[in-house]
This record gives C-alpha cells, structure tokens and sequence, in this order.
C-alpha cells in the first residue's frame, strides 16, 4: 500500500482479527518517499502489463 506518495506499507498481512490475534503475518512501513516512488513506478508498469481479467466458468455454489 502506497500512502500519500510518502509511505509504503508491505508485507502479509491481512486486515482481519485473525491475522491480528492469531496468525503469523508480517507487516513493515517504511517512512521514505523515495521507496514511494520506487513502488509506485512498479505498480504502473505492471498496470500498464495487465490485461482485463475474464471469467468463462460456471458457477457451481451459491
């Protein structure tokens, strides 16, 4: 996650109580807006990479 161009949070961890309380996820903020840029470049290169995505299955549950 980029914030304000200033900070990148990374890491595995998921935003719930059981990633908080109990599992064994990482989370690491860095404070450098440099870094900030670093990833945001990288995340329009892979937009720009990206294609939409489709899905031509069934739905088998409900």
């Amino acid at each position: 996650m980029i914030v304000d161009g200033k900070k990148v949070t990374t890491g595995s961890f998921n935003f719930t109580a059981a990633a908080q309380d109990r599992n064994a996820e990482n989370l690491l903020t860095i404070d450098d807006a440099e870094v900030a840029k670093k990833y945001t470049e990288n995340w329009y290169r892979r937009k720009e990479q990206s294609k939409p995505a489709s899905i031509d299955v069934k739905v088998l549950w409900r």
